[in-house]
């Protein structure tokens, strides 16, 4: 731990030296530079950093494009709000961490991804970039303007728009030890100013770092995406845009995610052994999961005896080959109407779908028969006023009211089984059959919500400088969740439904005593609805789940300088009750998903940044002391460090006429994280412990040349130290058998640009 902290005190120093000598290069030579304010979208409408009532991390392309953001869950590298949760199975199922908190259902997360203000369902939480202009990660609930599922906070992706961005066209390719990634991004006017257009165009290959039996590199993979879209501009005599627009994805390949054993980690190949290739894995787990039931316990005189009978009763043989694939569609239409006065009317209408298939686990078989289909309707329409005196720091203000209408439906189809053709002992107790079914899931569930929300900013000026705000939100929200199918040996789930309604609100003082300087203090609450798991393993599962809620008090100050330094900071709190998470039932091997109480979050953040034409630079701290409060359960919440840095740097070494040279780079410091979810007193009965990983630093490093205005080469090096480490790692539920997700080495690449 004192090395990994000593590290990244190198790495705060670095970054000092690297500010000091940008800052002394641009004061030797003067250059031309706009220093653009940096602006969120927490009230669904553009706003400065400094006004904002919250705290949030903003990335702009630039900095992505440097620092080799690829997709949704690579922001971690350049902010320190946001944990990503890349475990076992699918990577489309990722979950994230923002102020030690995450969601423990990974079918309904407490983080929302908004990609063009676009809510994302789940199977869409993690995707790749293309045609970006901008990320920002808002912290903390965002219940009243986004609604359930924002109870932790936002990520939001924007894309560029030829309308505010100009004409554009870049090609690129990128080409390194890991991948090879190739686009085309192009935007501009295409009949005066009234239609404008763009398209991008991307596809990746994954080489993989994990070594199969045969020598190959066995967590391969690809993808690839196309987005589009066409806006019409009314203009002064009809002041309306209309947008019309739309992506497609495909990613299939094998689970970068396979689970290793100790020994095939630290070769970094498998051996046979792993969770997906192990025998003796199999057959303690159909072993475990015969044994639980009832009949076969009392036949065989007990558990532990049926358990050891089954285990020690011959052969069996199972299918896996872990693969995944996704196509994900995304067509919306957005409408935005301006009146006279400066107010706005928008419109904005989307449809998602998502149809994917994740095999990890043994005896799944192929892709066919292991689908979630996901469809996602969404309608939202909201009135945005402008009071006061219009750009007044003193009088002035914005309410926003609006209405809301989402449908998801998922249909979950999961035919798991072992064969056991050649095993006697199974054969009789299954009345003959050749196969243990292990996983039998044929459901569809539907979730509906209506919503109805406002937010009202308003500015008293106080004396000739002085500013004191106002910020009053207040969210209502009706949940109706249906679900019908078969599950587990035929259980069903017969037509059953609950409903919820959600209350949220916001609660915020500012004061602001010169400009660019402002304190305030924050009360929020956000919500994450319940229903009924889209993957259900228990009958408990039939009871469904109640709503989380989550509480946030915060008290934050936030400074923006004309010379491009700029530092926000915070003091926080967060209470969540009624937690959503898989648990382990006692004598079984399922996971039924249900509410286990309570529990918070109490930390601080503190962002800089400094920007000018000759140097970039920022670095982020996140502390986040996140505790479990549920009796009987660790008190160790999953995938929470408590301390996280990002940090990142960008030099202008050499500027001349048509040339430019950049160095730069970024690092990361992660402490202790534990994993694992729902671990109760039963684990501790069994020796067995939460699994978990010390602190450790990433760094990346990148130089790249600006040639003839148009032209960008640039090298770069990823996990510079090739530091090993996991992304995950489980105790194999019951098994007592420690397996690791092992994360990327490190990577060498060359990236070619060229603008026009």
């Amino acid at each position: 731990m004192y090395k990994e902290m000593k590290k990244n005190g190198m790495l705060l120093t670095a970054l000092a030296s690297s500010i000091a000598l940008a800052t002394s290069a641009a004061a030797e030579e003067e250059y031309d530079f706009n220093l653009d304010t940096i602006s969120v979208s927490a009230n669904k409408y553009s706003q400065d950093m400094v006004s904002l009532s919250g705290q949030a991390e903003v990335a702009d392309e630039k900095t992505l494009d440097k620092n080799e953001i690829r997709g949704v869950k690579d922001i971690s590298k350049v902010v320190s709000a946001v944990t990503p949760a890349v475990g076992f199975g699918s990577r489309q199922l990722t979950k994230y961490t923002i102020r030690g908190i995450n969601s423990g259902n990974i079918y309904n997360s407490g983080v929302a991804v908004y990609v063009d203000g676009i809510a994302q369902p789940f199977s869409q939480m993690n995707q790749q970039f293309n045609d970006v202009g901008s990320v920002e990660v808002l912290k903390g609930p965002q219940g009243t303007i986004y609604g359930e599922g924002a109870q932790v906070g936002i990520i939001n992706v924007t894309t560029k728009n030829p309308m505010f961005d100009g004409n554009y066209a870049e090609v690129e390719t990128d080409y390194s030890k890991l991948y090879w990634k190739n686009k085309l991004d192009a935007g501009g006017a295409l009949y005066e100013d009234t239609v404008y257009g763009k398209i991008g165009i991307v596809s990746q290959k994954e080489y993989g770092w994990i070594k199969d039996l045969d020598g190959s590199n066995y967590n391969t993979g690809e993808s690839y995406g196309v987005n589009g879209a066409l806006y019409f501009n009314g203009g002064e005599k009809v002041p309306l845009t209309v947008t019309l627009g739309g992506s497609y994805n495909n990613d299939r390949g094998h689970q970068s995610n396979v689970a290793l054993t100790e020994s095939e980690y630290r070769d970094g190949k498998l051996s046979g052994h792993g969770i997906n290739r192990n025998p003796d894995f199999t057959r303690s787990y159909i072993a475990g999961m015969m044994a639980a039931d009832p009949g076969v316990a009392a036949y065989f005189g007990g558990y532990e005896e049926a358990y050891t009978a089954l285990y020690n009763s011959g052969a069996i043989k199972d299918e896996i080959d872990p693969v995944e694939h996704r196509n994900a569609y995304t067509a919306y239409v957005k409408l935005d109407y301006y009146r006279d006065n400066g107010d706005t009317i928008n419109s904005v209408t989307s449809v998602n779908r998502s149809d994917s298939c994740e095999l990890y686990m043994m005896g799944q078989g192929r892709c066919g028969n292991n689908d979630i289909q996901t469809r996602q309707f969404s309608q939202e329409v909201r009135y945005v006023a402008e009071l006061g005196q219009s750009g007044s720091r003193s009088d002035s203000g914005k309410a926003v009211i609006g209405v809301n209408a989402t449908k998801t439906t998922t249909d979950n189809f999961v035919l798991a089984q072992v064969d056991v053709s050649d095993n006697e002992m199974y054969q009789a107790l299954l009345g003959g059959s050749q196969y243990v079914p292990i996983g039998q899931v044929d459901l569809r569930a539907d979730d509906l919500s209506v919503s109805w929300f406002g937010d009202l900013v308003y500015n008293f000026g106080v004396g000739d400088e002085s500013v004191f705000d106002i910020d009053l939100g207040a969210r209502y929200e009706h949940d109706l969740s249906k679900a019908n199918g078969t599950y587990n040996f035929n259980s069903k789930m017969d037509r059953v439904a609950k409903d919820d309604d959600l209350i949220d609100y916001k609660v915020a003082f500012g004061f602001s005593y010169v400009p660019g300087q402002r304190v305030y203090v924050l009360s929020s609450s956000g919500s994450k609805a319940g229903g009924f798991s889209k993957f259900p393993t228990s009958d408990l599962d039939d009871k469904g789940y109640d709503a989380e809620k989550t509480y946030n008090y915060e008290l934050g100050y936030h400074m923006s300088y004309d010379n491009g330094f700029d530092a926000n900071m915070a003091l926080f709190y967060m209470d969540v009750h009624d937690r959503q998470a898989y648990t382990i039932v006692e004598n079984s091997y399922m996971t039924p998903l249900r509410n286990i109480g309570q529990m918070h979050s109490a930390g601080a953040e503190l962002t800089m940044g400094y920007r000018s034409e000759r140097a970039v630079a920022g670095i982020s701290m996140t502390y986040a002391d996140a505790k479990n409060e549920t009796s009987g359960y660790t008190k160790h919440p999953s995938n929470a460090p408590k301390f996280v840095t990002a940090a990142l740097v960008d030099v202008t070494a050499f500027k001349g006429d048509g040339f430019a040279w950049h160095i730069g780079g970024n690092g990361r410091y992660q402490s202790k994280t534990y994993f694992g979810e729902g671990y109760t007193d039963m684990f501790a009965a069994n020796n067995l412990k939460q699994e978990y990983q010390g602190g450790y630093s990433l760094f990346d490093f990148y130089t790249s040349a600006e040639l003839i205005k148009n032209i960008e080469i640039k090298a770069y090096v990823e996990n510079v130290f090739d530091k090993k480490y996991s992304n995950s790692i489980d105790n194999g539920s019951n098994f007592g058998v420690r397996f690791h997700s092992m994360a990327a080495p490190r990577n060498v690449g060359l990236k070619l640009k060229y603008s026009f």
